[in-house]
């Protein structure tokens, strides 16, 4: 991508950011960790010992590192039970050594809010410890109201729904608490948090999932329409055991916590997801009249661009399905850009790479 005396010229790589009817509100800053160690209070200490950043007899501590590098991050040997996030990726994590100091905060964050609206606060949590014993039991609280405990075990959970009415507030201040005050075991992880406005449940007719909103790769999409390609397992049990519906890019399966069918409620279903049929209504992250591409915002070396309207070259290829990725990404040595997803004539069309042209504008002037 290419243009004289244009900001986007000097860049050795582009990120697109989409701030459009196709994501979901999360109003929670960071909550994947992939803008590191930021966003966040914690009543824990930050770890730097080495050659372990986690020891024996260290406890009321915590790290942010990819899942991947958590294992061997600690001296005990044992912390295995989660190698990918729960989108079947590498993401960040917050790695915790659980406190023995009971009501110390594990993570909190306070957010604007509309009052007198309905929110939902989503996590994922999962015991990295030897599971045997004693493990990690996370309640997150909204203004001092406590939901249900995710009681953590070998493997990653999303916590109970907990919808929360913000009254007449305009703030909302979230935490996370581990109520086990065991030293020894009692270890975690936790990612993909979120606060949403809460909205109606996921629904199926004429094999199309209908989602309110939808998890992918940590990044949460809005009013989402899948065709579903078959089903995997479920439904299980009487209530759901998480509250937001997610998509796994690695085996292409879909996890919805409940689902109406007619005037039925089932619960923890998961299926083959197909194509994604429309997103934020109709409307995705990019458009394309046939001529211009335009998209929402561009995060150009550190500095967002709004409104940037290019030209298109050839199509590299479309692959269907689900989106691949959570965002748009061009790469300067090939000139080519991948869109995860793109509305064309009233048609949304994922995984499309194309061969880019020139700059239009950028917030609608010249570049």
């Amino acid at each position: 991508m290419f243009c004289n005396a244009s900001p986007i010229r000097a860049a050795t790589a582009l990120t697109l950011f989409v701030t459009s009817p196709l994501f979901a509100a999360n109003l929670i800053v960071n909550g994947d960790f992939s803008g590191g160690n930021a966003g966040f209070t914690t009543g824990y200490t930050l770890t730097t010992s080495t050659p372990y950043l986690f020891q024996n007899g260290i406890w009321g501590i915590y790290a942010v590192e990819p899942i991947g590098s958590v294992g061997g991050s600690s001296a005990y040997g044992d912390w295995y039970n989660v190698t990918t996030d729960p989108f079947g990726g590498n993401g960040n994590v917050i790695v915790a050594d659980g406190s023995p100091v009971a009501d110390t905060i594990v993570w909190s964050e306070m957010v604007a809010v509309t009052p007198h609206t309905n929110y939902t606060f989503s996590f994922y949590g999962a015991e990295i410890s030897n599971a045997c014993c004693t493990n990690a039991v996370l309640v997150p609280t909204i203004n001092g109201t406590s939901g249900a405990a995710l009681n953590a075990n070998g493997a990653w959970q999303q916590n109970p729904p907990f919808t929360w009415n913000s009254g007449a507030s305009e703030t909302a201040t979230l935490a996370l608490v581990d109520t086990n005050i065991s030293g020894p075991y009692n270890d975690f992880v936790l990612t993909g948090l979120s606060l949403i406005p809460a909205t109606a449940p996921p629904s199926f007719a004429a094999g199309k999932a209908t989602l309110p909103s939808l998890s992918v790769g940590g990044a949460l999409y809005s009013n989402c329409v899948i065709s579903i390609a078959g089903l995997v397992s479920g439904p299980t049990g009487s209530s759901p055991n998480g509250s937001v519906a997610f998509y796994n890019t690695a085996n292409h399966e879909l996890t919805v916590p409940a689902v109406t069918v007619g005037a039925t409620t089932y619960y923890n279903v998961v299926a083959t997801a197909g194509n994604l049929d429309s997103v934020g209504g109709v409307t995705g992250a990019d458009s394309y009249d046939g001529t211009h591409l335009t998209i929402s915002s561009v995060q150009v070396a550190g500095k967002i661009y709004s409104n940037v309207v290019i030209t298109v070259g050839r199509i590299i290829s479309i692959l269907k399905g689900m989106p691949t990725a959570t965002m748009d990404q061009y790469d300067p040595k090939t000139g080519q850009l991948l869109i995860p997803a793109v509305e064309y004539a009233g048609n949304v069309y994922t995984n499309v790479t194309i061969a880019v042209g020139t700059i239009i504008s950028v917030n609608g002037s010249p570049p």
